[in-house]
């Protein structure tokens, strides 16, 4: 239902979905023309722009920024599974969560997991426009998604990592932590922590020199981890705690 303003601009105006089985607090900004389904749990502190589609199952934390025409749990890139009308109260997929402090710009699909669990992306992300995250993929902390990337379903970006313009991640791909995938790559295999990943098909070419100065190592350190991305030698010393924590997890998997 629409309301319409007359006069010589005329207007179409969205009046209000309701809202009555879902939980929005007070606290959150929503935009009258912005679908949130059933099914939809929000935090505090968040904002969803003008004609987002949260159709839910879904739980977002708080002071999250979800953008105009965002789209938040659509089905998942199936052919043979159910696309259901979630707008008319059909459910169906294994839903999404997300974190906090995440930003979810223009025209992004997050798609539901279907296969091994929800769809999930962790805190301080950033989901540029055109974005695509499929089904069942997992985003964990502090991942920048540039424009138009493509991630498939199943998939797992380890925290800190950063996909470059147009990239397209196969399913049921790794990418390491603090890793750069290059713009336009086209990655059909796993990706090692703290590398710089780039072509089509791609293929490392080094450490994430520009990352891992960002996190804080010096040249020194930057050095010695061009032997652990080439695969012959372990995790050096001399590198910030929380990162040599992070490469040890990502050894440990």
């Amino acid at each position: 239902m629409h309301a319409y303003e007359g006069g010589s601009h005329g207007v179409f105006m969205a009046e209000p979905r309701v809202r009555t089985a879902v939980e929005v607090s007070m606290t959150n900004n929503v935009d009258p023309s912005a679908f949130v389904g059933e099914g939809v749990k929000l935090g505090t502190g968040n904002t969803v722009g003008p004609y987002a589609v949260l159709p839910g199952p879904c739980e977002i934390g708080n002071d999250n920024w979800i953008a105009p025409h965002a789209v938040v749990g659509a089905p998942g890139g199936h052919r043979d599974h159910p696309h259901p009308a979630t707008w008319a109260g059909e459910t169906g997929g294994l839903g999404v969560v997300i974190g906090d402090r995440n930003r979810i710009r223009e025209h992004t699909k997050v798609a539901q997991g279907l296969l091994s669990g929800p769809t999930r992306i962790g805190s301080d992300c950033l989901v540029m426009s055109g974005a695509v995250i499929g089904d069942g993929a997992v985003l964990e902390d502090g991942i920048q998604i540039s424009a138009n990337v493509v991630v498939g379903g199943e998939s797992r970006i380890w925290s800190r990592s950063y996909l470059g313009m147009g990239a397209m991640i196969r399913p049921h791909t790794l990418i390491g932590p603090l890793s750069l995938v290059c713009m336009g790559a086209v990655v059909l295999g796993d990706v090692g922590a703290a590398a710089k990943h780039l072509g089509n098909p791609a293929t490392t070419v080094g450490a994430n020199v520009s990352g891992l100065r960002h996190w804080g190592c010096g040249e020194r350190a930057i050095a010695t981890l061009h032997g652990y991305v080439a695969g012959t030698s372990g995790i050096p010393d001399g590198l910030p705690d929380d990162l040599s924590q992070l490469l040890a997890r990502w050894d440990a998997r």
